[in-house]
C-alpha cells in the first residue's frame, strides 16, 4: 500500500518532514483550519519558524499521530511536548483515547517520583517557552525537597541528593548555628543559578511562603547575581539586579548584612539605570530601582 505524503512541514528551517496530511490533520487543530478549505495541489506546505523544540520535537508529536497515540513521555521531553502540543492545538480523541496534551499532564501527576537532575533539566527546557503549570509544579516539588518548615531539626539523613525522598531541614531559631552548616544547606546553589530571573522569583516566592530561613535564601541570591555576572550582558545584568532587590524586600529586615546591601548598591551605581533611591523597611533601609 503506498505511503501518502501530501504535506511537507518545513519546521525551524532545519528538517523538511513529508507527511499524510489527513492523519497530521486529524490530531493537530492548527493544520487541520490551515487547510480547512478543500484545494486541488498535490502536495501543501508549511513553514514554522517557531517550533517549539525543534525538529527532534516534531519528530516525537509525528510519532504520536502515526503510531497510534503511543509515545514515550518522560521528564526529559515532557515540558517540550506540552508546548508542542498547544503550539499545534492539539485534539480530543473522538474515539475517546486519550489525546497528547491528556497524556502529559498524566505524566506530570508523578512529578513526585522524578529525580532532582529530571525537574531542574524541565526547567531549563521552560526557560525560553512561555510559561506554563509545569513551571509551577516543577518548583514546587524542588522547594519541597530543600526544607521543610523552620521548626523541625536538621535531616541527618546521607541518602544520595537526587533521591525524591531527600530532605534538607533549616533551623531558624538561631542564626549563629547555621554558620556550621552552610556547606551542607546551600548545596543547590550551584544547580539552581541556571535558572532565569523570572524562575528565580517564583522560586524565592515558594521558599518565602513556607518559612525557609532568609539568611540562606539571601545568600543564595547574592551568589546567583554573582554567577549570572559573569556572562550576562548589560540588559540581563540590569534584570538579574532589580530581580535580586526586589526579592530582599520579602525577607526579614534583620537577615541581610548592610556589606551585602552596599555591596549591590555598588554594583547599581556602576549600571546606567534611570533612577535609584533607599527605602527604609522596619529598621533597614533597602534600596530600589526605578
Amino acid at each position: 500500500m503506498a505511503v501518502c505524503c501530501d504535506l511537507e512541514v518545513d519546521v525551524n528551517g532545519e528538517e523538511t518532514f513529508l507527511l499524510d496530511k489527513k492523519i497530521i490533520c486529524s490530531f493537530s487543530g492548527r493544520l487541520s483550519k490551515l487547510f480547512d478549505k478543500s484545494t486541488n495541489a498535490k502536495r501543501n506546505k508549511v513553514i514554522f519558524r517557531d517550533f517549539p523544540g525543534g525538529v527532534e520535537n516534531f519528530e516525537l508529536i509525528a510519532r504520536f499521530c502515526y503510531n497510534n497515540r503511543k509515545i514515550d513521555i518522560n521528564p526529559s521531553n515532557v515540558s517540550l511536548l506540552y508546548f508542542a502540543a498547544q503550539f499545534l492545538k492539539m485534539k480530543i480523541s473522538i474515539s475517546g483515547n486519550r489525546n497528547l496534551i491528556e497524556k502529559i499532564m498524566k505524566s506530570i501527576e508523578e512529578i513526585s517520583y522524578w529525580t532532582w537532575s529530571d525537574l531542574l533539566a524541565t526547567l531549563k527546557h521552560c526557560q525560553d517557552l512561555q510559561s506554563s503549570g509545569i513551571v509551577e509544579r516543577c518548583l514546587d516539588s524542588l522547594v519541597g525537597r530543600l526544607a521543610i518548615p523552620s521548626e523541625a531539626s536538621p535531616c541527618a539523613s546521607t541518602s544520595s541528593l537526587d533521591s525524591p525522598g531527600f530532605w534538607l531541614a533549616c533551623n531558624t531559631r538561631s542564626t549563629e548555628s547555621l554558620k556550621h552548616g552552610f556547606s551542607q544547606e546551600t548545596w543547590w546553589f550551584e544547580d539552581l543559578s541556571v535558572l532565569s530571573p523570572d524562575m528565580i522569583e517564583m522560586l524565592i516566592k515558594s521558599m518565602v511562603s513556607r518559612k525557609y530561613n532568609h539568611v540562606i535564601i539571601g545568600r543564595f541570591l547574592f551568589h546567583y547575581q554573582e554567577s549570572k555576572f559573569y556572562t550576562a550582558s548589560p540588559d540581563e545584568k540590569h534584570l538579574v539586579l532589580e530581580t535580586v532587590i526586589d526579592m530582599l524586600y520579602t525577607f526579614d529586615t534583620n537577615s541581610i548584612s548592610c556589606k551585602s546591601l552596599f555591596r549591590i548598591y555598588r554594583l547599581v551605581l556602576n549600571r546606567s539605570v534611570d533612577t535609584i533611591f533607599w527605602m527604609k523597611t522596619g529598621s533597614t533601609w533597602i534600596l530600589k530601582i526605578g
